[in-house]
């Protein structure tokens, strides 16, 4: 049995919240945090609110990570993602674990996401298992680097 624990008051999760770096904590402590204990990344007046999406240069890329974060997001997917492995071999696209396929999914089912192809899911996976792991603020530097 996996236990979700919060990172800051070590509690288990009674309402859990992600903060706009994509790191997650009960609902309590992300309220009171001014700055991601992780990866340092300033929060925004609320729990809920997004990273500044406006920071990512593609406008394609730009829309698909959107609408992934959003459906990560609602379906509380944070904690899978980051404990997903990509197959070293194919990536995301290919990939036959059924986590994986889960949130692929349901980011495809979004009618918000306008990724056309299986190396558009792949991408997207990729840059929200780098969100899920290290943060909004590593995505932007992993695009602006590229």
């Amino acid at each position: 049995m996996v236990i979700e624990q919060c990172g800051v008051c070590l509690d288990t999760f009674d309402t859990y919240s992600s903060l706009p770096c994509g790191h997650g904590f009960c609902e309590g402590c992300t309220l009171r945090l001014a700055r991601c204990p992780f990866c340092r990344t300033p929060c925004r007046a609320h729990a809920g609110s997004e990273p500044d999406f406006d920071l990512i240069q593609s406008e394609h890329v730009r829309i698909m990570v959107r609408a992934a974060y959003r459906v990560i997001n609602e379906h509380q997917l944070w904690d899978r993602l980051r404990n997903v492995e990509p197959s070293r071999e194919t990536g995301f696209a290919f990939s036959q674990d059924p986590d994986i396929l889960s949130i692929m999914r349901l980011i495809v089912d979004d009618p918000h996401y306008t990724g056309h192809s299986g190396a558009s899911i792949g991408q997207t996976m990729q840059m929200m298992h780098l969100v899920a792991r290290r943060g909004f603020a590593a995505l932007i530097h992993y695009l602006e680097s590229d």
